[in-house]
């Protein structure tokens, strides 16, 4: 069935007509089984035909008439006081509350609103009524805000505000309110107020009963939609408003069916709303409107309307006014969306693009312009990163981004963009003049662009429509499709995992998603009957996403058919010079880019080489200078530790290339052989091979010893990247001398003595001197005094990495454990003795609290006013006072143990969220009869107030509700290590070494053991190999996947917790990967020290990771095998296997995975010679006689 096929079937049968109406009922009433309800309007469905569905059918009003209270000779007492009520108060986050009516000069009157939908005749009537009622103001809040918007146009805020109005959008809450108090105070001699168009959503009737006035009586024109449509249709050819288009008009009325109904229902329950059939004459209209308002302000008691009692009454046949009917269902309880929910949406037709793309305007830059679009959390971001760090000349345009920032730098100071920042916080869309506006500046700072790529705009298509008028040249959309679980879980993710964005709270995500879902996708449907969308698939993985998103750009840009070898790289930009490149577009799309195809080295352009020279651009390089002595050596090793930078040395890097015998070490050999200087090409190729290999994991490069003279640093630069600074420690020649004398006496190096040491520095001077003029000229030149110890030095270092906005690394902590016991569990003693012994640092997070107060700091002082009140430090500030502490010892530290902390679970999520995960956590266990016995006799001599019987017993009673939550959550992590602590210090201590002597050995234990990476593709035959080594070779076989499912299976609480990531359809984090093999090679290291990892690494971060946190990896055993090979094997497999994944396409694509993830990988240890590549296309035994022989080379 075709798409037109489709909407004539649906269209015939006014499913989204049906459908509307549904979800209508559902919305308003919110029964608690939802399921039954619809399918009780559906049994009412089927007696009605198409015509009788109507959208509101199912929010209907009473046919019979129900009368007022009775009325009391209309007399109106003299005053409006507002006695206490045991109505349910309304809760709100909102702050500087208005005054009251009756209070700081408001008058002190009735509030009647008179709602109804655009087009219903609400403002006419009020007007009628209120002149029918001397003393009675009536006010227009729609006038209002045009009359403020036309007297302070030049206002920037009330710009956005307009912008808002004339779209159907909501007015900014504060600003409606602000109006509505300004025209109260100004009429303090009215005897009542007959409100119009207000509220339109339920935060505005929440705000107007917090800070102005109880609502007296709600009174709706009740009116059929397409009574409505009609109107406004009649009316569109004599209308005045030019602003008021029909996708505007349709606009209000989605608003208003999404908005204001709840509203209704709001005040329906609370017995206070009052209907009008809006659909009849306006003199019917008015006359029942009339009566209705007579009968309410005739009926005072206390100066107020009663509310109507429940119950039957009696009827009155004069009475028209009709109320809403109360659902049978129960009325919803106050949500604050604690968790996430997808919208419900029936299906919505693409809307009509009146304004046509015309091409760009001549004044702007004429770059093709390329939206990327998809959900919130589908990851558009992420992949425009690595769009534009791949594409130079490709800018990347985040509307999100760009709002984001100019809230920073003037949302605090300036009313338009404190508007703005309100409306982004609370999920609604920044006003389209502002967009565009932001949009146009942008492009016009970047005339010599090859393309803009435009994230998160156009929303709807209304920005649609005006980017064709005002900027034009779309070339085509890219969506990321995504499901809509894979986008709910991503957005929780980002939400849980610590985000700063404004807008990542839950109720704006919510309001985000039903905006896609109802205004953003319809859009993307227009664009692809324009044939300028193409669809990728965005639920996989980030790379393979990035593949196809690269495919297209290739070929629409730059002119590179799918599966086209260039010529060179000058083919790049020299093909499709269309003024909008809108015909290769279609080319791709039919193409299909669903099912892109490629050779076995996939994009010609999308190889490891590209990718690292841009990731170079993208990570900071630094020139280290210092001469021989100056201690540079020590501090870079620091600086690898703390930064996470790698570090590079051209003596090493040469060393390393001789070492590896290659054809270059040969070269090298006889150049040094002969005397002659290596070739400044050969040590940049050297650096530039290296660097290479660190791209994309590297978070910065240290370039020790380097540039030697100024040749050298303007090459590196021009060729491989710019240095970010120089870092020259400056040490005087005596300190150099002294120092590389003292260290003659162990070194054995016999270039450590005076002469030598003399010629050496001389050179240092005359070679480094220029090198230092040339980047002290250019600002890069940052100077340390190396005078002091090695840990004044590097303070000096990490103030100019903070100066450069360099952070540390999140790896850099190392160890860190948890110490949890009750008062008088004596675990300060402990963890002093273990400091003595094992060379961790102790911090307590009372201490640190303490030492902030007496330090006299800003900090400190607010501390110290934060606890004169008695109330709690923020864990925001605890964090951070710790995080700083770790900071200022993770050189010099073995670990850490943090005391007494967490003391409640959320100080331990926080902490691992924020800082890093505890290796372990050590329980001291003690009995209340112990530590209160203890802490009894400390009484003695301590004179702590707090040493008493009877507040000793509530401690104890705090220790452990707090504290009981966190054991179990560190206990199902399986980190818990308790250790009995009812004996004394030493006797406990013996228990306390075991436990870190445990840790220390299996530590060491690792990191000398011998472990093979296996890689090969899917049906390279590796399980097969690897099941041969460890029967001839008693290795231990550990393969991730085959960990993570015998885990499941054991029905441990990691198990389960597996389980449920891995249902979700989510990767399992690479810490919990990690953590089962590092477990599962300890529990075998009584057995053998020897393991082959099977498929792993993947990626080299995860390689790169476990070496690091588990073990040094030996060798790569890379078997090697053609794609065409593998997908022979696999097919083969798949007659067998039932493996829904053994299908041609499906491994075609996995073959494409495998090789763009596993080439940097190769390519990394190969640089180090720890790959063993191995020809796997013959059979097994003969694959098996050439890893035997690789394996005999070596000793196990």
């Amino acid at each position: 069935m075709s798409t037109e096929d489709a909407k004539a079937y649906l269209s015939s049968r006014e499913v989204p007509r049906l459908f509307e109406c549904l979800m209508t009922g559902l919305m308003f009433h919110r029964p608690k089984d939802h399921i039954q309800y619809l399918i009780d309007c559906l049994e009412k469905v089927k007696t009605k035909s198409q015509a009788e569905i109507t959208w509101n059918m199912f929010v209907e009003v009473r046919s019979t008439k129900t009368p007022l209270p009775p009325i009391d000779n209309g007399k109106r007492p003299p005053t409006r006081e507002r006695p206490s009520t045991t109505e349910t108060a309304i809760v709100t986050h909102t702050t500087n509350p208005l005054p009251p009516i009756g209070s700081n000069g408001l008058p002190n009157v009735p509030a009647i609103f008179i709602i109804g939908g655009p087009g219903s005749g609400k403002s006419s009537h009020a007007e009628q009524v209120a002149a029918k009622h001397p003393g009675w103001v009536s006010i227009n809040l729609g006038q209002l805000l045009l009359a403020e918007i036309k007297n302070r146009s030049t206002d920037e805020k009330w710009k956005a505000v307009k912008d808002l109005v004339v779209n159907g959008e909501l007015a900014p809450e504060e600003v409606t309110l602000e109006l509505l108090h300004d025209i109260l105070k100004h009429n303090t001699q009215a005897e009542g107020f007959i409100i119009q168009g207000f509220p339109r959503d339920m935060e505005q009737a929440k705000e107007f009963e917090k800070k102005i006035s109880k609502v007296d009586a709600v009174l709706l024109l009740d009116c059929e939609e397409n009574n409505l449509i009609d109107k406004f249709q009649r009316q569109d050819k004599s209308r005045n408003e030019k602003d008021i288009s029909a996708n505007t008009f349709a606009r209000r009325i989605a608003t208003f069916k999404e908005k204001t109904l709840p509203v209704l229902k709001y005040f329906d329950d609370a017995g206070k709303l009052f209907v009008v059939n809006g659909d009849k004459s306006e003199e019917e209209v008015q006359e029942e409107l009339s009566y209705l308002f007579d009968t309410l302000i005739s009926n005072l008691e206390n100066g107020r309307i009663p509310t109507p009692p429940k119950g039957p009454r009696p009827t009155s046949t004069k009475m028209m006014a009709r109320r809403l009917v109360t659902p049978p269902c129960t009325p919803p309880e106050n949500s604050q969306h604690q968790t996430l929910k997808w919208p419900t949406v029936t299906y919505i037709p693409p809307p009509e693009i009146k304004v046509k793309d015309e091409g760009r305007l001549s004044h702007l830059p004429q770059a093709p312009v390329i939206f990327l679009a998809g959900g919130p959390g589908s990851g558009k971001g992420t992949q425009c990163a690595k769009v534009t760090a791949r594409y130079h000349d490709i800018i990347h345009l985040s509307m999100g981004d760009i709002l984001r920032k100019e809230i920073t730098e003037r949302g605090t100071v300036d009313d338009k963009w404190a508007m703005v920042t309100k409306l982004l916080r609370e999920g609604d869309m920044a006003p389209v003049d502002i967009t565009e506006e932001l949009l146009i500046n942008f492009m016009k700072q970047f005339p010599d662009a090859r393309a803009f790529l435009v994230e998160g705009y156009p929303r709807d298509a209304l920005q649609y429509e005006n980017f064709n008028r005002n900027i034009g040249g779309h070339s085509y959309t890219i969506l990321l499709d995504c499901d809509d679980q894979y986008l709910h879980a991503r957005l929780v993710l980002r939400g849980d995992s610590g985000s700063e964005r404004i807008d990542d709270n839950i109720p704006a995500i919510e309001k985000k998603l039903a905006f896609f879902a109802k205004h953003t996708l319809p859009l993307l449907k227009a664009i692809d009957d324009e044939h300028k969308l193409i669809v990728i698939d965005g639920d996989r993985d980030e790379a393979e996403v990035f593949y196809d998103i690269v495919k297209v750009i290739d070929y629409s840009l730059y002119g590179l058919q799918l599966d086209q070898e260039p010529n060179n790289k000058e083919e790049m930009g020299d093909v499709n010079e269309d003024d909008d490149g809108r015909e290769p577009v279609e080319e791709v799309m039919v193409a299909g880019v669903a099912s892109i195809t490629g050779d076995n080295n996939g994009n010609p352009y999308y190889t490891a080489e590209l990718d690292a020279l841009d990731d170079l651009i993208n990570v900071p390089v630094i020139f280290v200078l210092g001469g021989p002595g100056s201690g540079k050596g020590t501090q870079c090793a620091n600086i690898v530790k703390k930064y996470g930078f790698t570090h590079l040395s051209s003596g090493d890097l040469l060393r390393d290339e001789v070492a590896s015998g290659s054809e270059r070490g040969k070269q090298l050999t006889e150049i040094m052989e002969k005397g002659d200087l290596v070739p400044l090409d050969i040590v940049l190729a050297l650096m530039k091979d290296a660097m290479k290999v660190y791209a994309g994991v590297s978070k910065g490069f240290l370039i020790d010893g380097y540039p030697r003279e100024k040749e050298q640093g303007i090459r590196f630069e021009q060729e491989v990247a710019s240095a970010k600074f120089v870092l020259c420690f400056n040490v005087s020649d005596e300190t150099m001398t002294k120092r590389l004398k003292d260290r003659a006496q162990y070194s054995g190096r016999v270039d450590d003595n005076d002469e030598t040491i003399k010629k050496r520095l001389k050179t240092f001077h005359d070679v480094t001197q220029p090198v230092i003029d040339l980047y002290n000229s250019n600002g890069k030149l940052k100077m340390i005094d190396a005078e002091g110890t090695t840990d004044e030095v590097f303070e000096m270092v990490d103030k100019v990495f903070e100066e450069e906005k360099i952070p540390p690394s999140k790896d850099c902590f190392g160890k860190v454990v948890f110490v949890v016991g009750g008062p008088g569990s004596g675990k300060g003693t402990q963890c002093d003795l273990i400091v003595q012994k094992y060379g961790y640092t102790h911090l307590s997070s009372g201490d640190l609290l303490r030492a902030e107060v007496q330090s006299g700091s800003e900090r400190g002082k607010q501390l110290t006013e934060i606890m004169q009140k008695g109330e709690l430090v923020s864990l925001d500030t605890v964090l951070q006072l710790l995080k700083e502490a770790m900071l200022k010892k993770v050189v010099s530290s073995k670990g850490f143990l943090i005391d007494g902390y967490p003391r409640e679970l959320e100080q331990g999520v926080r902490f691992e969220q924020e800082i890093c995960a505890p290796q372990f956590v050590l329980y001291f266990d003690v009995s209340d009869e112990t530590m209160t016995k203890r802490l009894l006799g400390r009484a003695e001599t301590s004179g702590r107030a707090d040493d008493n019987a009877e507040t000793i017993k509530q401690r104890l009673v705090t220790f452990h509700d707090v504290t009981t939550p966190v054991i179990d959550y560190y206990t199902k992590q399986q980190k818990v290590v308790q250790v009995s602590a009812e004996k004394g210090k030493d006797e406990v201590f013996v228990e306390v070494q075991k436990v870190f002597d445990e840790v220390e050995a299996n530590e060491a234990a690792l990191k000398s053991s011998k472990v093979i990476f296996v890689i090969g593709g899917p049906g390279s035959g590796k399980g097969t190999q690897c099941a041969n080594i460890v029967k001839d070779y008693g290795f231990c076989h550990l393969s991730s996947g085959d960990l993570l499912r015998d885990e499941v299976k054991s029905g441990s609480e990691r198990g389960k917790r597996l389980n449920a990531i891995m249902e979700k359809g989510d990767l399992v984090p690479l810490e919990e990967v990690l953590q089962l093999m590092k477990n599962a090679m300890v529990s075998n290291l009584t057995k053998t020290n020897c393991f082959l990892v099977d498929g792993y690494p993947r990626e080299l971060e995860q390689g790169l990771k476990f070496e690091k946190e588990v073990a040094p990896c030996t060798n790569v055993l890379y078997f090697d095998v053609s794609d065409e090979t593998m997908t022979s094997r696999l097919l083969e497999r798949g007659k067998s296997s039932g493996r829904v994944d053994d299908n041609e396409v499906t491994i075609k694509k996995r073959l494409q995975t495998f090789h763009n993830q596993t080439k940097p990988v190769i390519d990394y240890y190969k640089r180090f010679g720890k790959v063993c590549q191995i020809s796997a296309e013959s059979g097994i035994d003969e694959v098996y006689v050439e890893v035997k022989k690789f394996m005999e080379t070596k000793q196990w």
